[in-house]
């Protein structure tokens, strides 16, 4: 795309919202728009609020980058405002936003396509808290994870091993909304990045996540620097890296997912690989994976952000 095209293209950045991870969201978002005015687009930071139409309205964009975290702008909820307006935007579409989102629902389109995920209990919020805790407890033993069943940045997550008492936490997490109950599975933290070029999706270099002894990704290694260290490439056996690779590239299309997703993984000790969830507004801030991931593939962050708007003008 020519310099004056740039000129004349309006690009609103959508961040905030209700959700928990509206700050992370608000960075992401800074970021981005940093790199639309290095490469000469006019930007436009919007918040998401009941005025996000009216706001989109009058600043009239050619295309919407979503810098959003949680629901309602990563479920699909703003991606279907978005196509009522007609505007373009980065990133997939109702269906695949919401089916990602909900991680028991994909976790059903990830075993449809053979990928090997971990088994699971969902827990709705009217549960009683101590008939479940039998039931998960028979089922994965007392080493578990409990997680919100559509949420990200690890909020709401809780990792209970050595006979920690589940009931009181999972009492409390039920009060926001159902849970989804896994076994605990030890091993390495690794994510896996989907970029798609020329419409065909491809896989970029793994990053393994590392936390210090006894800590995991939670979102305070996530968002804090120097809490976690991302190698990239990940020192992984070639044939264990390519099937990561593979799999994330049929997680993405098997949820029906457009320019970018991000999946997670558990590396057992076992060298069994688990998929856990996948993202489809992976973060974009200064300590987030996507983005380390891309520039080890050789595109910079400014080149990553003017590919993934550039594909959203085309669908004009």
């Amino acid at each position: 795309m020519s310099n004056q095209l740039k000129n004349k293209s309006r690009i609103a950045v959508v961040t905030g919202g209700p959700s928990n991870e509206s700050v992370v969201a608000r960075n992401t978002a800074t970021e981005i728009e940093s790199a639309l005015r290095e490469l000469g687009f006019t930007t436009s930071i919007i918040e998401l609020t009941p005025e996000v139409t009216e706001k989109l309205i009058d600043f009239s964009p050619d295309a919407v980058f979503p810098a959003l975290h949680g629901r309602p702008g990563e479920d699909g909820t703003f991606q279907g405002l978005l196509d009522i307006l007609q505007i373009p935007y980065v990133g997939s579409g109702v269906l695949g936003s919401s089916l990602a989102m909900d991680k028991p629902q994909a976790k059903k389109i990830f075993r449809y396509h053979d990928l090997p995920v971990p088994d699971g209990i969902v827990v709705e919020s009217n549960a009683d808290s101590r008939e479940t805790v039998a039931i998960v407890e028979k089922q994965f033993g007392k080493d578990i994870v409990l997680k919100p069943i559509a949420a990200g940045s690890a909020l709401g997550v809780h990792i209970l091993r050595g006979g920690q008492d589940a009931e009181p936490i999972l009492s409390q997490e039920l009060k926001n909304g159902p849970l989804l109950v896994e076994p605990f599975i030890l091993g390495r933290e690794i994510t896996a990045s989907v970029l798609e070029k020329s419409g065909k999706p491809i896989a970029l270099p793994i990053i393994e996540i590392k936390t210090k002894n006894e800590e995991w990704y939670d979102f305070k290694n996530r968002y804090t620097p120097g809490k976690s260290e991302h190698v990239v490439p990940a020192n992984l056996d070639e044939n264990i890296s390519e099937q990561i690779k593979e799999i994330a590239l049929k997680a993405h299309t098997g949820l029906g997912l457009r320019d970018l997703s991000r999946s997670d993984f558990i590396l057992s000790d076992s060298h069994d690989i688990f998929l856990l969830e996948t993202n489809t507004l992976p973060g974009f801030t200064k300590t987030s994976l996507y983005p380390d991931s891309a520039r080890s593939y050789g595109m910079s962050f400014v080149e990553l952000v003017g590919h993934l708007i550039e594909a959203a003008l085309a669908r004009r």
